[in-house]
């Protein structure tokens, strides 16, 4: 597949994500890291679910369902934790036929069918959201605009280059550890603070200035069709295109009242 048609198939999704706006949620969580466990499953403290069209944000949390549910997580922490799935599927039941953005939530390690099987572990029966129905943002940014677009570590990379706070961020090493010494608020904390940025962003390619270090011949390729593309496109061509139109329909009037 060309640039051109990996470029159109990729702004078709996003044209869903934004034309579905009070149907379509950002999704993301935090767990233990399932680099130092060796189970088959990781624990879950804090999922945040938001939506792109009212900003309403729907979290559900470690530390308040054992504050809801008076439950001792130092003892306890599993029935806590079912509580918090019981809450958090009961949430896509009534939303099932939603859209989903997400970062990376794609593996049986970290991501929908990861939140399935820890629940199953736990005795409940998930709810399933269709593939479909789903938008990986990482990889929807590596193929819209190269996979250099942005350096490394790319989210915290992108919220750098186009201003966005990193107040309460945490990356997946300090998650770990807030998650290791019992910090939950913290966590939940990181969790929201990344659904807020995924929408900074979202909100910034819907508007058009999503910033990003790959220049427009490598996005768009050296192709006859982005070169014309790029002459429209262009703010500077296309405000010379303006004048050079203005000053020809000039010489058609002056010619017209010539002859008149």
């Amino acid at each position: 597949m060309g640039r051109w048609e990996k470029i159109k198939r990729i702004d078709k999704e996003f044209d869903t994500i934004f034309r579905n706006r009070s149907s379509t949620f950002i999704v993301h969580y935090s767990c233990e890291s399932f680099y130092e466990s060796k189970k088959d499953s990781f624990k879950i403290a804090s999922i945040a679910v938001r939506n792109i069209n009212s900003g309403q944000v729907s979290s559900f949390s470690i530390h308040l369902s054992a504050e809801k549910h008076k439950v001792d997580l130092t003892s306890n922490y599993e029935e806590a934790e079912k509580k918090l799935l019981d809450d958090y599927f009961s949430f896509l039941r009534a939303n099932q036929n939603s859209y989903w953005v997400h970062w990376n939530m794609r593996d049986s390690n970290y991501g929908f069918k990861a939140i399935e099987h820890r629940y199953e572990v736990l005795g409940g029966v998930p709810i399933l959201i269709p593939d479909n129905n789903k938008f990986d943002m990482a990889r929807m940014l590596v193929e819209r605009f190269t996979n250099k677009y942005i350096g490394h570590p790319r989210l915290e990379s992108l919220m750098k280059l186009n201003d966005i706070s990193d107040k309460n961020f945490l990356n997946g090493d300090k998650e770990s550890q807030a998650f290791t010494q019992n910090e939950f608020v913290k966590l939940h904390q990181s969790t929201l603070k990344k659904v807020d940025v995924m929408e900074d962003i979202l909100t910034k390619i819907d508007e058009g200035n999503l910033k990003v270090d790959a220049n427009f011949f490598r996005i768009y390729g050296l192709s006859l069709e982005s070169i014309n593309h790029f002459l429209y496109s262009h703010p500077l061509v296309s405000f010379f295109t303006i004048i050079a139109g203005l000053y020809g329909l000039y010489k058609m009037f002056l010619e017209f009242f010539n002859k008149s």
